[in-house]
């Protein structure tokens, strides 16, 4: 009978709590929904301004400095055909 009145008492507890789990995941749902709305619009904003995104890395830093000295052949300074 104390198991009986148990499980009776743990449906009823779910009952009761499951309309709190399922606004606090339909919150989590509209929250995320909003920020990646907020941040795409952001993003497409700076990207059609020219804004970087990411530092200058050493690769980028080490690209820039041999097209500046030629060391990378006429293709690379031009940005054209690769296969040339």
């Amino acid at each position: 009978m104390l198991e009986f009145i148990k499980m009776f008492g743990l449906g009823v507890l779910y009952t009761v709590l499951s309309p709190v789990f399922l606004l606090v995941f339909l919150l989590f749902v509209v929250y995320s929904l909003f920020n990646y709305l907020v941040f795409e619009v952001i993003n497409v904003i700076g990207f059609f301004a020219g804004k970087r995104f990411t530092e200058e890395t050493d690769l980028d830093k080490k690209l820039k400095k041999m097209k500046e000295q030629g060391l990378m052949g006429p293709a690379a300074n031009k940005g054209g055909d690769h296969n040339a």
